[in-house]
């Protein structure tokens, strides 16, 4: 992860996504240790990425908020965890000692939510084929236009039904962004397979009844 980090630093990202390991259960300490090796030996800035849906382990808010006060190279998280109580958690233990702290949901219906609570918005998957709802959402809210942004944020819940269309959702997505107008391949990793004929029927379906 660190050489991948490194990568990403003579590339000049703005910022790293850092997932903690799987598999093995790990104590908040060796996790801890994780994100500090990783963030003391690259220049990019970090952000947290805590999925525990893949992972099998949360990142606690106690976790979090250490992070945070230790690392000034820790700049934020993407929580995705559905449960809009942890990102508020999250925002009313680190924000007091971290103000400048990035909270971002992963979750395409907690974006809104996000907002309003203290966070900074999401990066949901949707982001790569409906710009122009996540943004929007974003930008709505700067302008204090809440109709707009109540308007796009149920559009955008409403494409959250995509992610039920195949597991792992790749193929999907891929797909979508083709069906955008952005000129990519469709091919996935195996043993994930493209999406086929139905998912694309299924999908197109959905893009449709949100006004996409």
């Amino acid at each position: 992860m660190i050489e991948y980090g490194q990568h990403a630093d003579r590339l000049e990202v703005d910022a790293v996504l850092v997932l903690n390991p799987y598999y093995a259960r790990l104590t908040d300490e060796y996790i801890y240790h994780h994100f500090k090796t990783v963030a003391n030996n690259i220049k990019s800035p970090v952000i947290l990425y805590n999925f525990p849906a893949l992972t099998g382990q949360d990142l606690s808010v106690d976790l979090i908020t250490r992070l945070a006060q230790d690392h000034p190279n820790i700049i934020g998280i993407k929580d995705t965890v559905d449960n809009i109580s942890h990102i508020r958690e999250i925002i009313n233990n680190v924000r007091p000692v971290r103000p400048d702290f990035v909270i971002f949901s992963g979750y395409d219906e907690y974006m809104m939510d996000t907002l309003i609570l203290g966070g900074n918005g999401g990066i949901p998957a949707t982001a790569n084929f409906a710009p122009q709802l996540t943004c929007g959402i974003y930008r709505a809210w700067c302008e204090k236009e809440y109709e707009t942004m109540f308007g796009l944020q149920r559009r955008l819940s409403a494409l959250s039904t995509i992610y039920s269309l195949d597991s792992p959702f790749f193929g999907i997505i891929k797909k979508a962004i083709q069906l955008s107008g952005v000129d990519i391949s469709t091919h996935v990793m195996p043993p994930v397979l493209p999406a086929n004929e139905e998912h694309i029927s299924n999908l197109k379906q959905i893009l449709q009844r949100a006004g996409l």
